[in-house]
């Protein structure tokens, strides 16, 4: 294994290298990124599934057959431990969302993690009142002990902010 600076060591471990080199025509060594690692579902977590396309907000929906059409809709079912599947499209305030999305305490929302969620897009805001920040407006907000997974996040308002995340512990990834 080649030695590298601690700063080289640093970039490469947030940037999820596995330490095997590659040497480019210079001989200089060049780290090679793992494939990425798709985190394991919760066993027994209730799954809500979301279509912007093919979905309807109903009682009884929420299945893979039938699921819901909006994400303002599934979250307002969801209680700690469910697991909001998005599947791949744009959830927009034309497909019937409401924003600022806000994802309740334990809930963890996925699209498509293979892609890192360049298939599945959250585009909007809405205002918020930051108990610290003021007025903010924002896309989704996040609870405590929420995932977001393999989403896009799209705030396209002037000083809008995608994801807040405040006094809370939050994972987002992918």
């Amino acid at each position: 294994m080649a030695r590298y600076p601690f700063w080289i060591v640093g970039v490469m471990s947030l940037l999820g290298c596995t330490g095997e080199t590659v040497f480019w025509g210079d001989r200089s060594p060049v780290a090679v990124a793992s494939p990425p690692v798709v985190a394991q579902l919760p066993l027994g977590s209730p799954i809500l599934y979301v279509n912007p396309a093919a979905g309807t907000d109903a009682p009884g929906a929420g299945n893979p057959s039938a699921p819901f059409r909006t994400i303002t809709y599934a979250l307002q079912q969801a209680t700690p431990g469910t697991i909001v599947r998005l599947e791949r499209g744009s959830y927009t305030q034309q497909t019937g969302e409401s924003f600022p999305l806000i994802l309740p305490a334990g809930v963890t929302l996925i699209g498509d993690e293979a892609s890192k969620g360049q298939v599945v897009a959250i585009i909007g805001g809405g205002t918020i009142v930051s108990p610290t920040f003021a007025r903010q407006n924002v896309t989704l907000l996040a609870g405590k002990d929420t995932e977001i997974r393999g989403v896009t996040v799209i705030n396209p308002n002037v000083r809008g902010t995608g994801i807040w995340v405040e006094s809370v512990n939050s994972t987002i990834q992918h």
